[in-house]
């Protein structure tokens, strides 16, 4: 049992087989699927979509209160083994969401924590096995803080904000400044920063973003471009809301009693077929969202 919670691999030579690298991708794949098909009759069903969002939650939950435990009961707490990479401060904060809906959580775990999970994912450490227990918690962890977000947005049409963006940019930074600090103080890699070097992020992809100071500094560049990127999709977005809502505030109102007091056939005809219109519109954005 100690060895089920302590070790990751059989041997140091050991590599995952496809099906251990695969098959969760493939599982997170299928349940957002589903969700996007179902996603109107899961926000129609209360119990329905509460029943789903806590087991999403929950199995996040137990796997991550199982695997520090077990490891701090086993080896006790120490530096190296808390829960203070990116990841896995955005897999408390997604336990968090899924039990109390917290919008603020929501945009800091749709900004940074997805692509975190998905970065992982793509550039995982190879030379886990299924025989043991930190198998299970990365490929859960990482799969959760893509999933919770993309349920909240797709069921709770939750969405981020320009201005959301900017104020998560920086509050990053300064969580960025405070873990790289503690890096140093305690030789320890998490969030994979260091000021003056790469050895934060020996085996990993960010590894090719140099060394020494280069690596800080490309590191800050990238993260800079994908913020920015994140800040021109999420305005765009919020462009298209607002002009189809603003569309539909100015045309679109009148009621039984507009086509009632239209005088003659061709109003009446015009007004009608404004509201098909209308409801076209808002259907279709419905849709899209």
């Amino acid at each position: 049992m100690k060895d089920f919670f302590i070790l990751q691999r059989p041997n140091k030579s050991y590599q995952m087989n496809n099906s251990e690298q695969f098959t969760p991708i493939i599982i997170m794949i299928l349940i957002i699927l589903l969700i996007i098909v179902y996603r109107n009759e899961i926000r129609k069903n209360y119990k329905v979509e509460k029943i789903i969002r806590y087991t999403l939650t929950g199995l996040s939950s137990i796997i991550f209160i199982f695997y520090y435990l077990g490891t701090w009961l086993i080896n006790g707490i120490e530096v190296d083994n808390l829960p203070l990479h990116l990841c896995y401060i955005a897999n408390i904060l997604c336990i968090i969401l899924g039990f109390t809906k917290s919008k603020k959580i929501y945009d800091f775990v749709i900004c940074y924590g997805a692509i975190g999970g998905i970065a992982s994912l793509i550039s995982m450490d190879t030379s886990l096995s299924s025989m043991y227990f930190k198998y299970y918690q990365f490929m859960v962890s990482h799969i959760s803080i893509i999933v919770i977000p993309i349920y909240f947005l797709l069921i709770h049409r939750y969405y981020l904000k320009e201005s959301k963006v900017i104020k998560l940019y920086i509050l990053l930074q300064i969580m960025g400044i405070v873990i790289g600090t503690f890096n140093h103080k305690f030789n320890t890699n998490y969030f994979f920063v260091l000021f003056n070097s790469n050895l934060a992020a020996k085996g990993t992809i960010l590894e090719t973003l140099g060394d020494g100071y280069n690596y800080f500094i490309n590191l800050e560049v990238l993260v800079t471009i994908y913020t920015g990127v994140i800040y021109i999709l999420v305005r765009v977005f919020n462009r298209k809301i607002k002009n189809t809502s603003g569309y539909l505030e100015n045309n679109c109102k009148f009621n039984d009693i507009n086509i009632i007091k239209a005088k003659g056939f061709t109003s009446i005809k015009r007004k009608i077929t404004k509201l098909f219109k209308c409801n076209f519109i808002f259907i279709r954005n419905i849709r899209n969202n």
